[in-house]
């Protein structure tokens, strides 16, 4: 991502991809390469940085939906920028959308600040977000050591990259020296298109079927090659430094293999207590597929062969963890793959709370509850009271709606819901608010400040956008919150 209008962007953009062996200049990590720049001149607020991933998800979006007509083959992005000391709880939707990338295929690289912290402590944007589709770099001087001034930590940073005195191209037609972290990132980036470009049609195959695995395997390919380094043990979650051919060698022994079905998993309205849909991704030159699950915590397996997509398992038992693997054979002389990971699952008839109670209706006297049904609840149990009180009342309730009636007006309750089982009875979940109308006359009204109104007390209760943020709170002491700009670069 460009910085505008110093050289920051020319030059991360030659590190990753300046043409070479054309005599000229300098050779970035990828010869031939194509870039997108997106600029955010480092002062964007959370919205503007969304917009600016989302882009590129867009467009590897369009391409994976035409088979390349239109869009782009976008394999990564590189952030030579951040939030010093930024918290992922404070940027929720810019975290959750490096999963959406990932599932479109886009890894995503990020240079952890300038500063000799423990970012796992101290906080830093975006590498401290938890995605499999992120990989945090710090720097390296020539010296082959840490920079003292490059962040680091064990969870959030993978690797290190060499950020020292980097010579790339500059605005203008120049080059020059580059360094710190900003340097480091690139070098990963320019590494996952390189991986890319690998000649494997097995490795073309996986990206056509499942592009988030195919970008997974990239991951694994750098995280798995790296060169063990004295000054970044245990400090970072490899150990090591970027070795491009060392991840190359990882990725080609795709090249020679079967590969196994990928991205196995429910199709969730056919979960039953007895019953499970399954279904997966699988690359063109699979002739077979065979799928073997066991309750977890045993040792033997049910195997099935020539099963097909979606599958469905049957003669299960209620209210219990399967583990499901699948294998494939490719029929062109490559044999049988090995089995995939264990797919988890657990089947429905679980005696529990019931999931997502809400209230529908409020007036001054009157509030109208339901949840969601529990499949092998005989009833439910309904407690609530005022707020600061200590007696709750329990109501016995025979479906999953309610109407509470005769409440004061103007009164915040607390209430929560157990399920009946045939044989047990659960706990009540976790209390909910609900506070009846009646206030003040302006409630009337559309909208109003009401009498000693305070910010403080007024909270969000439920939050989705686009699936990237899905969250349900209750209050909060410190109220809404701004948490203003701060972006700086790497």
């Amino acid at each position: 991502m460009d910085a505008g209008n110093d050289n920051h962007g020319t030059a991360v953009a030659g590190i990753v991809g300046a043409r070479g062996n054309n005599g000229i200049g300098v050779t970035g990590i990828n010869w031939a390469v194509k870039l997108m720049t997106i600029r955010n001149d480092f002062k964007t607020s959370e919205a503007q940085i969304i917009a600016a991933y989302s882009y590129s998800l867009e467009a590897r979006l369009r391409y994976n939906q035409t088979g390349g007509a239109e869009g782009a083959f976008v394999v990564a992005t590189n952030s030579s920028w951040g939030i010093d000391r930024g918290r992922p709880e404070d940027s929720p939707i810019w975290c959750g959308l490096f999963d959406q990338l990932g599932q479109a295929g886009i890894l995503n690289v990020g240079a952890v600040a300038n500063l000799d912290i423990n970012v796992d402590l101290e906080g830093d944007l975006p590498t401290n977000c938890p995605s499999d589709f992120l990989i945090g770099v710090t720097n390296l001087t020539d010296d082959d050591l840490r920079a003292a001034n490059a962040g680091y930590g064990p969870l959030s940073i993978d690797l290190g990259a060499y950020g020292e005195s980097v010579v790339t191209t500059r605005a203008g037609g120049n080059y020059g020296t580059f360094q710190g972290t900003s340097a480091a990132a690139p070098q990963v980036a320019g590494a996952i298109a390189l991986l890319y470009s690998l000649p494997c049609p097995a490795f073309r195959a996986l990206v056509a079927s499942d592009p988030a695995a195919a970008a997974l395997a990239v991951k694994a390919a750098i995280l798995n090659g790296v060169t063990p380094n004295a000054t970044l043990q245990e400090i970072t979650l490899t150990g090591g430094r970027l070795n491009l051919r060392a991840a190359l060698d990882e990725l080609s022994q795709i090249c020679q293999s079967c590969l196994a079905p990928t991205s196995l998993r429910l199709v969730a309205e056919d979960l039953t207590d007895n019953a499970a849909r399954l279904t997966w991704n699988q690359i063109d030159a699979v002739t077979a597929v065979r799928v073997r699950y066991r309750k977890v915590g045993t040792t033997a397996w049910t195997e099935l062969a020539g099963a097909t997509r979606p599958l469905l398992l049957t003669g299960l038992d209620p209210c219990t963890d399967y583990a499901v693997q699948a294998a494939a054979d490719c029929g062109n002389g490559s044999g049988e793959s090995d089995w995939s990971e264990a797919f988890l699952f657990r089947t429905d008839g679980c005696c529990e709370p019931p999931n997502n109670p809400v209230f529908t209706l409020l007036t001054d006297s009157r509030a109208d509850l339901r949840w969601d049904p529990v499949l092998v609840a005989e009833s439910y149990l309904l407690r609530y009271r005022p707020k600061g009180t200590s007696e709750w009342a329990i109501v016995p309730v025979a479906g999953t709606t309610t109407m509470l009636s005769g409440l004061e007006s103007c009164r915040r309750y607390e209430w929560a819901v157990a399920t009946v089982c045939p044989a047990d009875t659960t706990n009540f979940g976790a209390p909910l608010e609900f506070r009846t109308l009646g206030c003040n006359s302006c409630l009337a009204k559309d909208y109003c400040v009401p009498e000693r109104y305070s910010a403080a007390e007024e909270w969000i209760a439920r939050v989705n956008i686009g699936g990237l943020l899905l969250n349900n709170s209750g209050p909060s002491s410190g109220g809404y919150s701004n948490y203003g700009e701060g972006v700086t670069p790497n």
